[in-house]
């Protein structure tokens, strides 16, 4: 399969999705490094700070091609 196929594969997928009420987002600032627990089963009595900081953007069918072409690198 070559990058146009694949390409024109990811947009009708893409405009199936839309259909679905389903959207491309880019999430931002979003860090894998915050973690939710300090360790992987805390003490009951101990007690535990969540820090969630995302940023979502719900891309328009103009940035699709930016993305996409993005990802085929």
């Amino acid at each position: 399969m070559d990058r146009n196929q694949k390409k024109k594969t990811i947009l009708e997928f893409l405009n199936y999705m839309d259909t679905k009420g389903v959207h491309l987002c880019e999430v931002d600032k979003f860090s894998k490094n915050m973690s939710i627990w300090e360790k992987d089963k805390p003490q009951d009595s101990h007690r535990t700070l969540i820090n969630v900081n995302i940023k979502l953007e719900r891309l328009n069918k103009a940035d699709w091609d930016t993305e996409i072409d993005k990802h085929l690198r």
